[in-house]
């Protein structure tokens, strides 16, 4: 917890069918991240000047501040939970997750990641 009123809550969650986790994902609001292509330690802070992420599905790489303008409303800018590893960002909070760490039909280990309203 780094904001007072919102809560990020992490849980590794093993699975060998990657459509079963598919699935539940697209209905609920969390992120799944690969957690064994993960680097190093994970850090959680919120956003610093020159932030930079590649978002999965996408082939170049973004300023941050340029996605959170396009996309996030202003009354939810200043508490945005982010994510990195040893080489940089990997979650962004309504932005999504760095095409590094994204999953795929190789994944056996989720990193899921969910945000709360206290």
């Amino acid at each position: 917890m780094i904001f007072p009123d919102k809560i990020l809550f992490s849980e590794v969650i093993l699975c060998d069918d990657f459509r079963k986790i598919q699935d539940v994902h697209k209905k609920l609001t969390f992120y799944l991240l690969d957690y064994d292509k993960i680097i190093g330690r994970v850090i959680l802070r919120n956003r610093r000047f020159g932030d930079k992420i590649r978002l999965s599905g996408k082939d170049f790489t973004s300023s941050v501040k340029k996605l959170i303008n396009e996309k996030v409303p202003s009354a939810l800018r200043e508490e945005m939970h982010f994510l990195e590893d040893e080489e940089g960002t990997i979650f962004a909070e309504y932005l999504g997750v760095a095409e590094r760490v994204a999953t795929d039909c190789n994944t056996r280990k989720f990193l899921k990641i969910s945000v709360r309203n206290k």
